[in-house]
């Protein structure tokens, strides 16, 4: 996302960044990193978590007097009830933020390129616990319908019980999901807030 685009949201939301201290970068491409500039010019003292898999030397080009860029490279607790996964996959790695809810766990994801379903399984395997929700881009975009289905079903075997796709999924690889969750589907876009009761 470019900064421009992002500061516009920002202002046409009214988001008060003034409440926001921590901010998570999922992975080293410029659509997730982009609107960064921005956001610091906003709120300058910010702790910024960076992937791993993130070249140090990026930090630089996004630096702020104010800011601290921490570099993850295992789980650890952002704060109470948030988990950050650190690296996860073999190629383009990714880190995923896990949050423990009444409801169960729910996964937010940046684009799941190293897979939704491995992503599933890595916040399984760290927090022992039933995920609740998936949301977030699942990188499914050029993936064919019959590869749709079996990750849809393995979703719904790891315990997967809402999903929310959005970004890097593809619009009919959504209206497959979709249709898969029924009412347990929850449409995602720039603005909407989701409420986990």
């Amino acid at each position: 996302m470019q900064s421009s685009i992002l500061r516009e949201n920002i202002e046409k939301l009214k988001i008060d960044l003034s409440k926001i201290n921590l901010v998570v970068i999922s992975h080293n491409h410029m659509d997730h990193l982009g609107g960064l500039p921005a956001a610091l010019e906003m709120k300058p003292a910010v702790e910024i978590f960076l992937p791993d898999a993130l070249p140090k030397e990026s930090s630089g080009q996004f630096s702020a007097d104010q800011a601290k860029f921490s570099v993850v490279e295992k789980p650890i607790m952002l704060c109470k009830g948030v988990l950050l996964t650190g690296p996860v996959g073999q190629g383009i790695k990714e880190q995923v933020l896990i949050l423990n809810t009444s409801k169960g766990f729910v996964i937010i994801t940046g684009c799941a390129h190293p897979g939704i379903v491995e992503i599933i399984k890595k916040a399984k395997e760290l927090t022992g616990g039933e995920i609740y929700l998936v949301l977030g881009g699942f990188h499914l975009l050029l993936d064919s319908i019959e590869q749709v289905e079996r990750t849809v079903s393995e979703m719904k075997s790891l315990g997967v019980k809402k999903c929310s796709a959005s970004h890097c999924t593809g619009e009919k690889t959504i209206a497959i999901i979709k249709e898969a969750f029924g009412e347990n589907f929850i449409a995602a876009g720039t603005g909407k807030t989701i409420i986990i009761e």
